[in-house]
């Protein structure tokens, strides 16, 4: 049995550095970093990673990525335009089939540790690896749904969460804000968790969350 994290949306190795803290067996994991940022691209020298220049996806190919300043950045438009962001660079990266990717280099036997965090393409890549049956390969998994800030609304978030659930899963909440706030098995994002703590938090900000009536 083979232990794997999978980093996606490594952003610049920040989310390595906290596995690094919350698992004490981290030097155990075999570790892919995927972060089609070019920016970043020079943060994984040296670290005992296996840096992969990909976005994550359903399928393998080209894509616009759009830079919208710093670290921020994405593959939909959608996110773009429901955040009302500047592009400040639009490139062309390679996407990888990860569903695809998982069941080609991994069995099923192996511990797979999942972190996704790739701003709003969480919603296709999920479904597409329920269908293929990629999910049933992970073991763990922490991410971020980004719900209203890629459009996306009630329903949508449900869909994704019940995705996980049907293979007994639980999504672990990750949040990149700052180094201090990067959490693993801090808490879990289901349905109460998102109706309490994200879709309020999301209100503030002036979001709107399609199908979601605040109480």
């Amino acid at each position: 049995m083979r232990k794997v994290f999978l980093d996606c949306g490594a952003n610049n190795g920040c989310s390595f550095r906290a596995f690094k803290e919350y698992y004490p067996d981290w030097r155990q994991y075999e570790i892919h970093c995927f972060e089609p940022h070019p920016g970043f691209k020079n943060a994984f020298q040296g670290l005992p990673v296996i840096y992969h220049p990909d976005a994550v996806w359903v399928e393998d190919g080209e894509m616009d990525f759009y830079i919208t300043g710093g670290a921020s950045s994405t593959l939909l438009e959608e996110k773009v335009i429901a955040q009302n962001k500047h592009v400040h660079a639009l490139v062309k990266v390679p996407t990888i089939d990860l569903s695809k990717w998982i069941m080609e280099n991994f069995n099923k036997e192996d511990h797979i540790v999942l972190k996704l965090d790739i701003e709003g393409a969480e919603y296709e890549l999920v479904e597409k690896m329920e269908k293929d049956g990629s999910l049933e390969y992970i073991t763990e998994i922490h991410g971020e749904i980004h719900g209203p800030k890629c459009g996306k609304g009630y329903e949508d978030d449900m869909k994704l969460i019940r995705s996980f659930k049907n293979q007994g899963l639980d999504i672990y909440a990750w949040s990149a804000a700052d180094d201090e706030d990067m959490t693993f098995k801090k808490n879990i994002l289901n349905e109460e968790f998102m109706v309490n703590v994200m879709y309020p938090n999301w209100i503030r900000k002036g979001f709107t969350i399609e199908g979601f009536e605040q109480q």
